[in-house]
């Protein structure tokens, strides 16, 4: 069974011919630019600094997106990305970041490249050279999305661990995880809220599962601020969510799991309520709105609309609707237009009235395979597919392909969204798409 997103592993630092070598400096601090009660969504004017823009949405304010490019139309600047990886492009206004992998996956890296040119600017190992002993093609070592707060870039690597590193490309800090066990690879992005690096480590059997936990670092320092254990939690590739519950100033962080959906105090750890009905194997992050969590998994499994804001096993109490049919198990789901869609594996487009579940549409988009997850903007969804096509459609209650935009590259990476242009990481390249 393939799975989307995996980190990588590494090396001792360097950085490229641009900037002079990095020198190991832990535990530097930095300006911390989030208030107390601030999401990085609040922060990102225009950027697109984590995983789905941060947040975990996919949505992006921006109205004037191109809607057709081609490998040479409306391609602002294509550069190549050196070794391998999944990851998606994140943008801090004229920076650029991935992480790749090179070799047999022992050197990981965390690349910058010039938002203006597409010019590989530095490149900076991580300073070990652990590696998962099992992975997918579909994930590899160099799949999770870095993070970043206008100051650092954070990225994770699983078995070599999660790193701090300056926008100048100085390594700050490093630490070590321990070893992750799975069948195919590490998956979960990391996410920031105030001055918290938070990263689900799952393992990835029910054998392992007894080692996997949640934890919080703090992101000046790489110390633990908490560290929450989920025995028994197997193979889940989620990114945790930061959620407010309306009407309380109560906020939780959200996961995605095998099996279940958890729900934990973002101060503490403390887990407050998880929810049944979720399969065993779980790639999408959930998405929110209209009061709702909205939790997919498994291949043509269920989605789960589950009100926050509970305690305890919250499986009858606060599902307000739940879908039997159309969830992926890997592309995330999109809210948008007060519905929720959903892109499966095989290109099955599935449509939900969000707050109702009532189903609006199921459809198939002409094309096998995604394993991105589709990014909204303006009246438009943005899906890529792993042939490297990405369909514009409309945010409408009928599939409505607008465009097919083809890069003639496989693509399993999802799109980044900033100041009008889309950035589009294929199999060799990075792509900065734009109206010209």
């Amino acid at each position: 069974m393939n799975h989307l997103l995996l980190m990588a592993i590494a090396g001792t630092v360097m950085t490229s011919v641009l900037i002079e070598q990095n020198a190991h400096v832990l535990g530097a601090m930095a300006k911390p630019i989030a208030t107390a009660h601030s999401s990085i969504n609040d922060l990102r004017t225009g950027n697109w600094p984590g995983w789905r823009g941060g947040d975990g949405s996919g949505l992006s304010g921006d109205a004037d997106l191109p809607t057709e490019w081609d490998a040479t139309k409306n391609i602002i600047w294509k550069t190549p990305v050196p070794g391998s990886g999944h990851s998606s492009p994140i943008v801090w206004d004229d920076r650029v970041f991935l992480t790749t992998a090179e070799g047999p996956g022992k050197q990981r890296f965390v690349l910058c490249f010039d938002r203006a040119d597409g010019k590989l600017v530095w490149k900076t190992a991580c300073p070990s050279e652990a590696f998962e002993t099992k992975i997918d093609p579909k994930t590899g070592y160099a799949a999770s999305t870095p993070v970043t707060d206008g100051e650092r870039v954070y990225a994770f690597f699983g078995s070599a661990g999660v790193m701090a590193v300056e926008f100048s490309g100085r390594l700050v800090w490093h630490c070590d995880l321990g070893e992750f066990a799975s069948e195919y690879g590490v998956a979960s992005s990391p996410m920031l809220f105030d001055d918290k690096l938070v990263l689900n480590c799952d393992q990835g059997t029910i054998a392992q599962a007894g080692n996997s936990f949640i934890i919080a670092k703090n992101k000046m320092t790489g110390e633990t601020i908490w560290r929450t254990e989920r025995p028994g939690q197997p193979h889940s590739w989620s990114t945790p969510v930061l959620v407010s519950v309306e009407g309380s100033d109560r906020r939780e962080l959200v996961l995605n799991g095998g099996f279940k959906v958890w729900a934990y105090d973002p101060n503490t750890g403390e887990a407050l309520w998880h929810c049944d009905g979720v399969k065993d194997e779980v790639t999408p992050t959930v998405v929110t709105g209209n009061g709702l969590v909205f939790s997919v998994s498994g291949d043509n499994g269920p989605t789960l609309a589950i009100r926050p804001g509970g305690h305890g096993n919250i499986s009858e109490t606060h599902v307000a609707w739940q879908g039997r049919r159309g969830a992926p198990k890997v592309p995330s789901p999109i809210l948008a237009a007060g519905r929720l869609y959903l892109v499966g594996d095989k290109g099955i487009v599935t449509c939900f009235d969000a707050n109702s579940g009532k189903s609006v549409f199921q459809s198939r988009l002409p094309s096998s395979e995604f394993s991105a997850s589709p990014v909204a903007a303006g009246e438009n969804i943005f899906v890529t597919s792993e042939e490297g096509d990405t369909f514009v459609l409309a945010a409408d209650v009928k599939l409505k392909v607008i465009s097919k935009n083809p890069l003639g590259e496989p693509c399993l990476a999802s799109p980044a969204v900033s100041r009008g242009q889309i950035l589009i990481r294929t199999q060799k390249h990075l792509w900065c798409i734009g109206n010209k």
